[in-house]
């Protein structure tokens, strides 16, 4: 490489999965539902955290109950707190038009929302940031530090 030649970077891709869906009962020809916004995100994984740490009560370590992508959406769709948030944060519905979905509209925009939401894609980055993270305090004694 000579030095006039700028050393290659990593692309950062800013693209934001979304589906577009017909909602009836707004009188929407399409509707998109979107990768939501990280204030949003982070309020809805606090409040789905506290409501797998209600779920857990009871278990032990050895118990029968193991989170997967099916138990925790059968959580949020259990929990209108979270549906609520989870649409809320993946559309540009208002807490009024939420409230006028006919159940089949709302089950289709949740679907969509947990889709690119709750996808092995965004949950895999999740994942790469707590094994940095990890490894970041791998050695580490806090007893000692």
């Amino acid at each position: 490489m000579t030095p006039t030649e700028k050393t290659p970077t990593a692309a950062v891709s800013l693209h934001v999965p979304t589906l577009t869906i017909p909602v009836p009962s707004l009188q929407y020809e399409a509707l998109t539902i979107r990768e939501m916004r990280w204030p949003d995100a982070m309020e809805f994984m606090r409040k789905l955290s506290a409501n797998c740490v209600g779920l857990l009560d009871g278990y032990t370590r050895e118990g029968g109950l193991k989170l997967t992508r099916a138990s925790i959406t059968d959580m949020i769709a259990q929990s209108e707190e979270l549906t609520v948030l989870l649409v809320r944060g993946a559309t540009s519905l208002t807490q009024e038009q939420v409230a006028q979905l006919s159940t089949g509209d709302m089950l289709d925009i949740l679907t969509a929302a947990v889709e690119i939401n709750l996808s092995e894609a965004v949950l895999g980055k999740a994942l790469r940031l707590r094994n940095a993270v990890g490894a970041a305090f791998k050695g580490i004694n806090p007893k000692t530090s």
